[in-house]
């Protein structure tokens, strides 16, 4: 926390494997834009992921909607 760019680091297979640059908030009042900017900044190679929450809540994350259809878009078989 409180670190310039990605709040979780990961390796370069570990990218290939999970292809998010993670910006995580704990706050009580969070502003979605304000978080969701930060989380595209130009910077990030990777694309944009925040997760988010408060006290006693569950966890959220939001992303662009392209890249979730991509995940939940059936591959063919191979």
């Amino acid at each position: 926390m409180g670190v310039t760019g990605e709040d979780i680091k990961l390796s370069e297979a570990a990218s290939k494997l999970f292809p998010f640059s993670v910006e995580a908030k704990n706050q009580e009042n969070i502003s979605i834009w304000s978080a969701l900017a930060q989380a595209d900044s130009k910077e990030r190679l990777l694309k944009p992921l925040l997760v988010f929450k408060r006290n006693k809540s569950e966890v959220y994350c939001a992303l662009k909607f392209d890249d979730f259809l991509e995940l939940v878009k059936e591959k063919p078989n191979e």
